[in-house]
Order: C-alpha cells, then sequence, then structure tokens
C-alpha cells in the first residue's frame, strides 16, 4: 500500500509540474530572445543614424535571434514583431526598469526611431503582420484588385475563407485542449491533496 501510495505521488507531481515547468521554460526562451533582440536593436540605433539603412540589420538580428532561440511557441514571426514588444517596453516601463530588465536606458529619441522603423517596414512589407501563407494570399488578392483580375480575386477569397475556417476550428480545438488540461491539473492536485492526507493519517 506505501509503494502504490508513492508511486501514485509521484505520479501526481508529474502530471502538475511537468506542464508548470514546460510553461516556465517557454516564457524563459521568449523572454531570452526578447532581451537579446532589444540589444542588437539599441546596438544598431546607436551604430546608424539612418532609420532606413536600420532595417537590413534589423532583419539579420532577428534571423539570428530566432535561430539560437528556436521554439515552436515563439511568437515572433518577423523583426516587426519585435519592434512593436520594444515599443510597449518603452512605452510601459520606467527609465530604471527599463534598465534593470534590459541592460541600457530607454530615450524618447529610441522610441520614435524605432517606430520610424517599424513604420517603413510595415509599407514595405504591409503582410509582414501574418503568417507567410496568408501574406501570399493577401497579395495575390491585392494583385488580382489593383489588376481588374476577377477570377484570381474570387480564388484568392475563397481560400482565404477556408483558412479561416480552418483557423476557427483549431482555435476551438484548442480552447478544448486548454480546458481538458487544466481539469487534469486540478484534478491531479486534488488527488495529491487526498494522498497527502491519507499519508499523514497513517
Amino acid at each position: 500500500m506505501d509503494v502504490l501510495l508513492f508511486v501514485l505521488t509521484i505520479v501526481v507531481i508529474i502530471i502538475i509540474y511537468l506542464p508548470t515547468g514546460y510553461l516556465f521554460y517557454t516564457q524563459t526562451r521568449k523572454r531570452i530572445a526578447r532581451e537579446k533582440f532589444f540589444k542588437a536593436a539599441n546596438a544598431i540605433l546607436q551604430r546608424n543614424p539612418d532609420d532606413q539603412s536600420c532595417i537590413g540589420e534589423f532583419m539579420l538580428a532577428y534571423k539570428k535571434t530566432v535561430q539560437f532561440n528556436q521554439s515552436k511557441t515563439m511568437p515572433y514571426k518577423n523583426a516587426g514583431d519585435f519592434l512593436e514588444e520594444l515599443i510597449y517596453a518603452l512605452d510601459t516601463l520606467d527609465v530604471e526598469a527599463f534598465k534593470d530588465t534590459y541592460g541600457f536606458i530607454r530615450t524618447e529619441e529610441m522610441r520614435s526611431r524605432v517606430s520610424n522603423v517599424l513604420a517603413i517596414m510595415r509599407q514595405m512589407q504591409p503582410y509582414a503582420s501574418v503568417s507567410s501563407k496568408y501574406a501570399g494570399l493577401l497579395e495575390t488578392l491585392d494583385k488580382a484588385l489593383n489588376g481588374g483580375d476577377v477570377q484570381m480575386g474570387k480564388l484568392s477569397v475563397k481560400q482565404l475563407t477556408d483558412n479561416i475556417s480552418a483557423l476557427e476550428n483549431a482555435y476551438q480545438y484548442q480552447s478544448q485542449v486548454n480546458i481538458i488540461a487544466i481539469t487534469t491539473s486540478v484534478a491531479g492536485l486534488l488527488l495529491a491533496l487526498v494522498l497527502a492526507v491519507t499519508l499523514i493519517v497513517k
């Protein structure tokens, strides 16, 4: 009986702490990637006074940051996503908190230049905020609208509709999976408490 309780306790601990550990790991990877890109962005802006010419260096910094911090859960699809995060940090953290977190001092000039670089990048790649799959469809649809190709436009709209439908189904499925995961964790926690009480009583 004692062996069974011990095994059950180990299983419950794994059920509870493995998802928590994985979440901590993914969040840590994202934080490290964010810190490295922000430091690279600061160095790029200090080294190059021209916002337009900074774009290539930002893209290289993004490529290397993602390369050394690869993760399936990484939410940053391009350099622009990192720059949006940087703008948010510049807007929400005071000088001391920003310096303590990222290791350099934020300035209003930095905020202005990052915003300008991001605006230029969005003009150059207006669909960069979505994945390459959907960006390709949007570019095709844009060409069809500007070129008067109705057939191509209808085909692009149909493909977008199918993809949006698939995304909605995937979102609903993921929501169900999350609910099951939370329920399992709660049940595991309750079981762990029951086992702990049982051991104490014995």
